[in-house]
């Protein structure tokens, strides 16, 4: 941990991107402009690792997710594949790494959207299963959070069966941005790092 010249902490995240994350330059700039909005509103610096034991990892597996750490570990991944490569799916891995959660999966969930189990394809439903571990409740539901799913995400039809709306039916549209709730919570970030400076939760 290091303080800016205001003396408040400053969260360091050191990083690894892969070999075999073999993207052309414009890519890599979209993983740099993702960093840089989360910096802008919280007190994380991304840095290249050296040698530092805690560190997240970038790599390109299959499809878009993010691996957190254990109890015996604080290492983190970050998978970007193909597909995976848009601002909007970069920043939300990122915040994934950071201790954000998606909204969707909120223990008051239900008293501002609908699931539509029916319509969500198979293997993805654990997406929209609530967490009992949920960390946000002391920020109001966000319809416009980067972490809450579109209408159709993950939909067997995308153009006809939406498997999230809100309560009165309404399409959620994709937010690629940051919403004002996920700026309040980054700039809460230094309440959740845990005691050895690890903040991959």
């Amino acid at each position: 941990r290091q303080q800016d010249h205001n003396g408040r902490r400053i969260l360091l995240i050191p990083y690894v991107i892969r070999d075999e994350f073999n993207r052309s330059p414009i890519e890599l700039e979209t993983i740099q402009r993702a960093m840089r909005m989360i910096e802008h509103y919280s007190p994380v610096r991304f840095i290249r690792r050296t040698n530092e034991e805690c560190y997240l990892t970038i790599t390109e597996g299959e499809g878009c997710w993010y691996s957190g750490v254990d109890g015996n570990s604080c290492l983190a991944t970050i998978s970007l594949g193909r597909g995976c490569e848009g601002y909007g799916t970069v920043l939300h891995e990122l915040l994934h790494a950071l201790g954000f959660q998606h909204e969707q999966q909120r223990p008051d969930r239900d008293d501002f959207v609908i699931i539509y189990e029916d319509y969500i394809i198979e293997g993805k439903k654990r997406q929209f299963k609530i967490l009992e571990d949920y960390r946000w409740h002391d920020f109001p539901f966000d319809y416009n959070s980067n972490m809450m799913y579109d209408s159709y995400a993950f939909s067997k039809d995308r153009q006809r069966l939406p498997t999230i709306t809100t309560k009165n039916g309404i399409i959620i549209p994709r937010n690629d941005d940051l919403s004002d709730g996920d700026i309040r919570k980054l700039r809460e970030l230094q309440k959740i790092v845990n005691e050895n400076g690890c903040i991959f939760l």
